[in-house]
């Protein structure tokens, strides 16, 4: 069976001061014509308002729109053919350990995902999260270092030709240098200090390259292996509810697909709304008994995380 996975609040930078929250959500077709009944209702609405995938989003729309989808949704809870688990948690518990964001993301993720699909023996996973793995203070490892390369020779090729254009450097001195600034506030770094240094004082004239390469290189590689890193945790974690049931069958396989809310995907849309009710209405219920949301909320299967 196919489980659509999404998240709300700010998971790749959680230490932040602003961040509040963290929700993740996955939702359950257990047909395929239950998927084909959403995905044929979610397009009816965006073509009566002309919305593009990328405006047809929990917080894009206006008050009527979200009640036409609201409505979709609990309809389709209701009947049972769809269901929804959610985890919340409150980052305060997270901003002391040493573990980085992409690790605690994928423990969270894979831990939920085996709760509800450890009895299935094919499950097929499609998830839209990015996994970033240029963050400011590994950015700034590489990018401190004038001999960085990435020892792809057909990019570091580019990167020793490579020239901004003079119209972009200022902007691109001053967004870089903000990005350093705000990461410094939540995290000191020796790299990050250094780095903003360089470009603040304009020391080294090849920082901003270096910083721009390092940053594509590591969204680059990171991505892939936080992808396959989550991969192989969910199979781990689905294997090991199945033991601790007692069920001797083991799967030796998970199938993960990555797709983008922007691809029109109604399963990722439907736990984008569910991740975005669940958000809104945390640590208390802000909406009335009777709503639409309400409705939604009590059909969800929620896990408040506690340490």
């Amino acid at each position: 069976m196919k489980y659509y996975f999404d998240e709300s609040g700010n998971w790749e930078e959680l230490r932040r001061r602003e961040s509040k929250r963290l929700v993740m959500c996955a939702v359950l077709f257990k047909d395929d014509q239950a998927f084909k009944d959403v995905d044929f209702e979610f397009k009816n609405i965006r073509a009566d308002l002309n919305l593009t995938p990328f405006e047809f989003h929990a917080t894009s729309l206006d008050e009527r729109t979200r009640e036409r989808v609201y409505s979709v949704m609990n309809s389709s809870l209701a009947s049972g053919r769809v269901n929804a688990w959610a985890i919340r948690v409150n980052p305060e518990h997270l901003k002391k350990t040493r573990k980085k964001e992409t690790d605690i993301y994928i423990e969270y993720a894979s831990g939920l995902l085996s709760k509800i699909a450890m009895c299935d023996d094919r499950p097929e996973i499609l998830s839209d999260m990015k996994f970033r793995g240029a963050y400011p203070s590994a950015v700034s490892e590489l990018a401190s270092n004038p001999s960085f390369r990435t020892n792809y020779r057909f990019l570091d090729d580019i990167m020793a030709s490579y020239s901004p254009m003079e119209t972009k450097i200022s902007k691109k001195v001053d967004n870089i240098s903000q990005r350093l600034e705000r990461a410094l506030k939540n995290r000191q770094s020796k790299d990050m200090a250094k780095v903003k240094d360089m470009i603040d004082s304009g020391s080294d004239v090849d920082v901003i390259k270096r910083y721009e390469f390092a940053e594509l290189w590591l969204n680059w590689t990171e991505r892939e292996r936080s992808r396959e890193k989550y991969r192989e945790a969910i199979l781990r974690e689905i294997q090991g509810a199945r033991r601790s049931l007692g069920m001797t069958d083991e799967i030796s396989n998970v199938s993960l697909r990555f797709v983008d809310k922007n691809e029109n995907n109604a399963g990722i849309q439907f736990a984008d709304f569910m991740c975005n009710i669940i958000y809104k209405n945390f640590p208390a219920r802000k909406f009335s008994q009777g709503s639409l949301e309400n409705k939604i909320y009590d059909k969800c299967i929620i896990e408040e995380e506690h340490l």
